[in-house]
């Protein structure tokens, strides 16, 4: 009969390890022996090893070919990133003079499990984690588990609604107490632990006990100052942020998509759901810093349920710059942090087009460039705000209406982004300031700029076209008109 050690640990990893162990005790401990017992896929794996924990993981990533990273020098602690995305492995060393020591210092007793690599095959589980797992309970190592460690109770939301577990009342005081002393809590640790709770197609419910607990305004303390009264702002946002996460299943995020639960999701399914392998691709690429774009719309969610978000205005403006502030607090990267920033301050822009009743080619360039690759999740965040303001039973023609504004947007990117999105140079600024007589400049540019329009509407097609249309502009005086445009349209949104 095959070990449990050998079906948690694949052959070569495990070969590797009891290659390199020379005289060390190594452990399998927490979540993978979790999950096995609830029948669950686990691609990561944490090991406990008694010294030399991270010189061993440096071996390993030698031999695997595989990422090596220092977690924790004073605790030697490392990771290894095994090649594909085929999960990763962490090394520390051992807590305390015994295993068992070192298990009662962990978070909850489902996560106290360890399992030797050697000798006998005897699972440890001194605090009785495992008869917690039988009977679904999420129970603290110890009485001040969780404020001694206060991202603890991040964590706490997130394993009760992944795994179905109910919280002891103890532990319920714990958490609700530890949210106090999460902003002086590690920004990083608090990152990773938010950040796992933020994909709107699977955590809809993580976020509400979050705010259930307190510890959603603990971490992010600016949705209590939404333009609007300041409950009914951030219950506009999780509204939003629960749409979200149903548009998102319905568009295949979570499973295959289920069958839809009203009538207006039934309509999603069937104007975008050919659009689903080009959104999974989209939203689930890694942005730099490595947060997926899904979790980044899912933050951006968070903040947009303010009165006056919904449009062009010095409010939205605010709150996209108050969400960026706060992912960069929690040292998401630059990258990251601007990509929420441009999903908040845009998501009125669909509205813009709906109500202009122009859909060309130029109007479309003009989306993408002031969206940028935000511009996909901004028309998610559009549709989600929109059934949340709309009810669950919104007006099936101005609902319709709504879903056509996102096809259209689709179609642009994915299916047409070399004529509408991204059209090809026709001319270089220099050779257009020549041929025009022009010194180089941002009148240049801002030709340029109607050129590429131009082309995305389909009136410019070659270089001679190009500067026939920059010369009528010049001539016309409209070289100006372009912005005015935009501004029209926003106008007509108010």
């Amino acid at each position: 009969m095959t070990k449990l050690v050998e079906q948690l640990i694949q052959p070569e990893i495990l070969t590797l390890l009891r290659r390199h162990s020379g005289n060390r005790e190594i452990w399998l401990v927490g979540g993978a022996l979790r999950d096995h017992f609830l029948g669950r896929a686990q691609p990561d794996l944490d090991f406990v090893v008694d010294r030399g924990a991270a010189s061993l993981a440096r071996l390993l990533s030698e031999d695997l070919q595989a990422g090596y990273y220092s977690l924790d020098d004073e605790r030697d602690a490392a990771r290894v990133i095994l090649p594909d995305q085929a999960g990763t492995l962490d090394f520390v060393r051992r807590s305390g003079t015994s295993i068992e020591t070192d298990l009662a210092e962990r978070d909850f007793t489902i996560n106290a499990l360890a399992l030797p690599l050697e000798g006998d095959e005897r699972l440890i589980d001194p605090l009785g984690g495992l008869q917690d797992l039988k009977d679904r309970r999420l129970r603290p190592c110890r009485e001040d588990a969780v404020l001694r460690d206060p991202v603890r109770a991040l964590r706490a939301v997130r394993l009760a609604v992944r795994l179905g577990l109910r919280m002891e009342p103890d532990t319920v005081l714990q958490v609700r107490a530890a949210g106090d002393r999460l902003l002086a809590a590690p920004a990083e640790r608090v990152r990773d632990e938010f950040m796992k709770l933020l994909d709107p197609s699977a955590a809809g419910s993580a976020i509400r006990l979050m705010d259930h607990l307190g510890l959603l305004v603990a971490v992010c303390p600016e949705l209590d100052q939404l333009p609007g009264s300041e409950r009914d702002g951030r219950e506009r946002s999780l509204t939003t942020f629960e749409r979200l996460g149903e548009l998102l299943e319905q568009l295949g995020l979570r499973g295959n998509g289920g069958r839809a639960r009203n009538l207006a999701l039934a309509e999603v399914v069937l104007q975008l759901g050919r659009f689903r392998a080009s959104l999974a691709d989209h939203l689930q690429r890694r942005i730099r810093g490595g947060r997926q774009a899904v979790q980044l719309l899912g933050f951006a969610a968070l903040y947009s349920g303010g009165e006056g978000v919904g449009q062009e205005s010095v409010a939205a403006s605010s709150v996209a710059e108050l969400a960026k502030r706060r992912g960069l607090e929690l040292r998401l990267s630059r990258a990251e942090a601007s990509r929420i920033e441009a999903i908040v301050l845009n998501h009125w822009r669909p509205a813009v087009l709906a109500n202009s009743g122009a859909l060309g080619g130029g109007e479309l360039y003009r989306f993408f460039r002031a969206t940028g690759e935000a511009g996909i999740e901004v028309v998610i965040l559009y549709l989600a705000a929109s059934l949340a303001r709309l009810s669950s039973a919104p007006a099936p023609g101005e609902w319709k209406s709504r879903i056509g504004i996102a096809r259209t947007l689709f179609e642009a990117w994915f299916e047409r982004g070399d004529q509408v999105v991204r059209p090809p140079k026709l001319i270089a600024g220099d050779e257009l300031a020549g041929a025009l007589g022009l010194q180089a400049g941002s009148a240049i540019g801002e030709l340029l700029e109607a050129i590429r329009e131009a082309q995305a509407d389909g009136r410019v097609h070659d270089r001679d076209s190009a500067i026939q249309l920059a010369r009528a502009f010049l001539e016309s005086g409209r070289a100006g008109q372009r912005v005015g445009r935009a501004s029209e349209l926003r106008d007509r949104a108010q």
